[in-house]
This record gives C-alpha cells, structure tokens and sequence, in this order.
C-alpha cells in the first residue's frame, strides 16, 4: 500500500517475492524484475528503452526482450522444455 500511496506505477528491482510481486500487479503496478545497476543509469536505460542490455540483467537472467509496460520475458530453461 505503501509504494501505491507513493503513485508510483513501475517499479524496477532485482527481484521480490512471488507473494509481493503479485499484491503490486493486483494494485496496477508495473514490475521489471531482474535488473540490477546504478539506480541512475538504470533509470536512464529504462527511459531510453535500452535497459533490456546484459549489463543491467541480474546474474543468471536469461532476459529475451523487454517491452515497455511490461514485465521481462525470460527464455523457458532445457529442464522446463522437457515438462
């Protein structure tokens, strides 16, 4: 409620819970998880639609693409094929 208070409507991090990711889709926030950086440059990327680049990705993200408005898409893993 906090962060929905704050009017924030994206929010970029690491990474959070599955519980707290839904409870901020479930307020109308939009989350990228996955990202690391400076907060700066991050912002920035984000702002220039540029921070789908490796250098902003949390190790072992195996980030596809990053549309604006949306949370990143990961490539399935070969275990997760296999199901």
């Amino acid at each position: 409620m906090r962060i929905h208070d704050l009017c924030v409507d994206t929010l970029i991090c690491g990474a959070v819970t599955r519980h707290f990711s839904e409870l901020l889709k479930a307020s109308g926030i939009n989350l990228i998880q996955g990202i690391s950086g400076q907060p700066e440059a991050v912002l920035d990327a984000y702002l220039d639609g540029t921070l789908a680049h490796s250098k902003y990705l949390m190790p072992g993200s195996n980030l596809v693409e990053l549309h604006e408005g949306q949370t990143p898409m990961r490539t399935k893993k070969a275990s997760d094929q296999k199901k």
